[in-house]
């Protein structure tokens, strides 16, 4: 069982319709946002030891949004006793930019995604610490 809380004045979202991988939406406003995606991968159990074998994995989906500029490099976690990595990046420019403060966390032969947004890009050290105590309250 997981479990995440977000601030109780941010709203939940319904879940894509035709997206089942999607287990959890919501928003705080067109400011922030979180999405959790749980994706079963035909992967042996990924733990600490084995992480940097996943690497190529999320940069590459990281990277399969060509809109997407790095901000810092990725940084192997552990959140909520799940290995994973953490990727910042901005994607998009001026008014229709944003930034994202991306985890890929790795549960049996699943990776659960927790993807927080700032909109605009600008805005993300501001909203990094609410970004944090969201992060601190998963449990994988």
């Amino acid at each position: 069982m997981t479990s995440l809380a977000y601030p109780a004045v941010w709203t939940r979202l319904p879940t894509p319709a035709g997206d089942p991988e999607v287990a959890l939406r919501a928003a705080s406003g067109t400011a922030m946002s979180l999405l959790v995606r749980v994706t079963k991968l035909g992967l042996a159990k990924v733990t600490t030891r084995t992480l940097p074998i996943v690497r190529k994995l999320t940069d590459e989906l990281v990277a399969s949004d060509p809109r997407s500029e790095q901000l810092s490099a990725p940084v192997a976690v552990t959140v909520g006793g799940l290995p994973g990595y953490r990727y910042r990046y901005r994607f998009g420019n001026g008014a229709d930019s944003g930034a994202h403060v991306h985890y890929f966390l790795f549960k049996g032969v699943q990776m659960i995604q927790l993807v927080l947004q700032a909109l605009p890009a600008e805005r993300l050290p501001q909203v990094e610490p609410v970004f944090d105590r969201i992060v601190s309250t998963f449990r994988g």
